[in-house]
């Protein structure tokens, strides 16, 4: 027996039993067990750029010489929020990525981190008191102290 439930932004739902969760922009299909964490995923693949606030993946293919990064900051038109994550994932490249910003740090800590190898990851929170974004996970990438 398969159960299918579809929702638009404006359903409520209450879901017993059985559950896994897909949600792709408006849609959201529920069947199995599996839980996870759901966001919107961006993908950048031109310089400069600035990630997006509003996505909790960025997945980087980069497939020219390196370039820079900046991530989102508090004195955006649309400000990361505290305690918001961010997972950064290096999923092509043929150059090296620095998450950094011009002129001022925006990760407690460090000045950047460099990625330069496919599957390189970092997980960063938001910090609004400080307003810069600490490290909480790293698996590949070069952090830069201060």
């Amino acid at each position: 027996m398969s159960n299918t439930l579809t929702a638009t932004p404006a359903t409520n739902f209450t879901a017993i039993g059985k559950i896994n969760a897909k949600l792709n922009a408006l849609d959201l299909s529920i069947d199995g067990m599996t839980m996870g964490v759901i966001g919107a995923v961006e993908t950048i693949s031109t310089t400069p750029a600035t990630l997006s606030p509003s996505t909790l993946i960025s997945f980087i293919t980069i497939a020219s010489s390196a370039f820079t990064i900046a991530l989102p900051a508090a004195d955006d038109t649309t400000p990361p929020v505290n305690g918001q994550l961010k997972y950064i994932i290096m999923s092509a490249n043929t150059g090296t990525t620095t998450l950094a910003t011009i002129g001022s740090s925006q990760i407690n800590g460090y000045t950047s981190v460099t990625m330069d190898a496919v599957g390189e990851t970092v997980i960063l929170m938001y910090d609004d008191i400080n307003e810069k974004w600490s490290v909480i996970s790293n698996d590949g990438a070069t952090l830069v102290a201060l």
